[in-house]
């Protein structure tokens, strides 16, 4: 993995062979919003990305927590969007873990590029945040994450029920990756 400038400074890019992560930016506000606008079948009902200008405004202040991580997937091919990846809840001093999520967009989903972004984003952030673990819960119904979690080396570590803001209960399947597994197994 190549980074620019800095080996996993967090304030520059990553980049792969097919994909480079970026900062969430303003400037590309409407080319994200088209892109979620385009992958609604992709991600109904998993992920409800912003939507609007003004939900896409509260997310990017969202993204410059220091208990977050978030970057966007272009491909080098053409820089077109092909995804996000977001870590949150980093809390380092606590149990040193955080939650990772992260979504394609069309016509992406399915062609690896996610796969690959992911490696990428996972050794940066154990490597420069010094996590421990990354969670990742997912839906029990959503077997397209849960296979590739399963591929990158993530455990089961349990099923959770959880409350929705809309009231309704969804299960979700918990799944951890432990960074001494991911460092000592990683070839990039």
């Amino acid at each position: 993995m190549k980074e620019s400038n800095n080996l996993y400074s967090m304030d520059r890019n990553i980049i792969g062979s097919r994909v480079i992560l970026v900062r969430p930016h303003l400037d590309f506000i409407d080319e994200f919003l088209a892109a979620v606008e385009s992958s609604k079948s992709l991600h109904t009902p998993w992920v409800k990305p912003p939507s609007t200008k003004n939900e896409f405004i509260a997310y990017l202040q969202n993204t410059v927590r220091p208990s977050r991580e978030s970057f966007w997937v272009r491909s080098t091919l053409d820089s077109s969007l092909v995804g996000v990846i977001e870590v949150r809840s980093i809390l380092p001093s606590v149990d040193d873990s955080g939650t990772i999520s992260y979504f394609a967009f069309n016509p992406w989903s399915g062609c690896g590029l996610m796969r690959e972004a992911l490696t990428h984003f996972i050794t940066f952030i154990f490597k420069s945040r010094k996590l421990r673990r990354l969670i990742a819960d997912i839906e029990a119904e959503n077997t397209n994450s849960l296979g590739l979690v399963f591929r990158l080396g993530f455990q089961q570590d349990g099923d959770v029920t959880k409350l929705l803001t809309d009231g309704s209960f969804r299960n979700y399947q918990k799944w951890v990756l432990y960074s001494d597994d991911w460092l000592k197994s990683i070839v990039i």
